[in-house]
């Protein structure tokens, strides 16, 4: 099934085939948390360890609309079917990246926001 990895680390969205729980967990380096909910119905899931996961970097996930930054790579799928299985992810790169959907942000950066924020 289609889903688009986002690897934090590098700052680059991929898509790949996951086909099972197990693919999906190894795309963001362990258990995964739904993190966000996508307008198109589209999910993002995350390292539900965070900044103690396998994938974490100096990099967070910037997602317009979420409620926060997330840390370590995610992963975007479709929506669960009437059987609750995952369905291949309806998003294109291209509109997530041009369309400001999907950005990054360092450990220093996100800092220094909060800083100014308070």
């Amino acid at each position: 099934m289609r889903a688009i990895k986002i690897d934090s680390g590098l700052m680059v969205l991929a898509e790949i085939d996951v086909n099972s729980l197990e693919d999906m967990q190894k795309a963001v380096g362990g258990y995964i948390e739904t993190a966000h909910h996508f307008p198109n119905g589209d999910t993002l899931f995350v390292n539900d360890n965070g900044v103690n996961g396998d994938s974490y970097s100096d990099m967070f996930i910037v997602v317009q609309g979420a409620h926060q930054p997330f840390a370590g790579d995610g992963l975007i799928v479709g929506r669960a079917d009437e059987n609750g299985d995952t369905t291949p992810a309806l998003s294109k790169i291209g509109d997530l990246i041009l369309n400001d959907v999907i950005s990054f942000i360092s450990t220093t950066e996100l800092i220094a926001s909060y800083s100014r924020a308070m």
